[in-house]
């Protein structure tokens, strides 16, 4: 009986969790492969829930090109990573440095081990 009040009471705060009209008004960049189903997927979804998504390429992102967002989504996939393994290879990170980052930032897939591999953080191995 517990478990069916407890559920009862619960299911009417998910779905209010989910009500766009409850999220506040921001500004929401999506950067990812845009070609993607996935990335498709994420800029769909994130459009019904905040006021403004801008949707950027992550191969050709720029840090100039999220500076108005108040938050950041990426997504990059860690097969993506190739000069991980080259280290002659160009470096892309849509960010850019990291002493010039300032934007929050929600990282989806292998964002966070992406980010932490090309600006030298600790725990990138192993």
């Amino acid at each position: 009986m517990r478990l069916h009040l407890s559920v009862g009471l619960l299911l009417p705060l998910c779905a209010a969790a989910q009500d766009p009209s409850l999220n506040r008004k921001l500004h929401v960049a999506f950067v990812g492969d845009l070609e993607s189903a996935r990335g498709a997927d994420f800029v769909q979804f994130l459009r019904q829930q905040f006021a403004r998504v801008d949707s950027v390429e992550r191969k050709t992102c720029t840090p100039d090109q999220l500076r108005t967002a108040d938050v950041v989504v990426l997504d990059w996939a860690q097969e993506i990573m190739a000069w991980s393994q080259d280290k002659t290879m160009a470096r892309h990170n849509p960010l850019g440095v990291l002493a010039r980052w300032d934007r929050p930032t929600v990282m989806i897939g292998s964002a966070g081990l992406n980010l932490a591999a090309d600006w030298n953080l600790p725990g990138t191995e192993g």
